[in-house]
């Protein structure tokens, strides 16, 4: 009976090794696709937000230039004299002047008692 007997060997079945080789290459082959595809269309939405982005430099840039053009001296002039703008003589009581403090001097203000400070009254002019 002994001599029926097959010697003991380890078996390795090959076609489940094989199937999760077969499995594993597969998924990571559908998983590169997916980043491929995934990093184009990142790529496009990049080139898209930096193309709107020198848009909007080029819009800031005409603005800041008709800022400056409209707030120039020679504007505020020109729509003085056209009336659409008014100027407000300021009153002396409503000015503040602060001199450099040092030993012998203190802030003054013009129309009040010698303080350190005189805040800004914050009411509209008459």
């Amino acid at each position: 009976m002994s001599a029926l007997r097959q010697p003991p060997t380890a078996s390795i079945r090959l076609v489940p090794l094989m199937m999760i080789a077969f499995v594993t290459i597969a998924i990571s082959g559908l998983v590169i696709v997916y980043l491929k595809n995934h990093l184009h269309s990142l790529g496009a939405q990049r080139v898209m937000l930096e193309r709107e982005m020198k848009d909007l430099a080029a819009k800031a840039a005409v603005n800041d230039a008709q800022i400056v053009n409209l707030t120039s001296r020679a504007a505020l002039q020109r729509r003085l004299e056209e009336g659409f703008l008014k100027l407000v003589p300021i009153r002396a009581e409503r000015l503040v002047r602060v001199r450099a403090s040092s030993e012998t001097r203190e802030a003054v203000a013009m129309a009040g008692p010698a303080a350190p400070y005189q805040p800004a009254v914050h009411s509209p002019l008459r």
